[in-house]
């Protein structure tokens, strides 16, 4: 979703990662260009077996060489699509 996001060809004002980070390889020059004026969501189950804490401080550092400050939604799950939180982020 976040090169999709890159690509300058659609019209969006937020971008939700769901259990997900921005890739280590993205052009983030760009990346804050396109996304320093976006409401930019990160939303992760605090039980992901896949967001270690090695993964969460990755997620981290690629937001801050990104120049960006996304809001953080955790929930109470793992690696699941949260309904409540899907319905609160509308």
């Amino acid at each position: 979703a976040s090169r999709w996001a890159l690509n300058d060809k659609i019209s969006f004002h937020r971008l939700i990662l769901w259990a997900g980070i921005f890739p280590p390889d993205m052009d983030f020059k760009k990346g804050h260009e396109i996304l320093g004026a976006k409401d930019v969501v990160e939303v992760y189950g605090s039980k992901d077996p896949f967001l270690t804490d090695e993964r969460l401080n990755e997620m981290t550092q690629l937001n801050k060489r990104l120049g960006i400050n996304p809001r953080l939604v955790p929930f109470d799950g793992g690696h699941e699509i949260n309904s409540e939180i899907l319905l609160q982020l509308q």
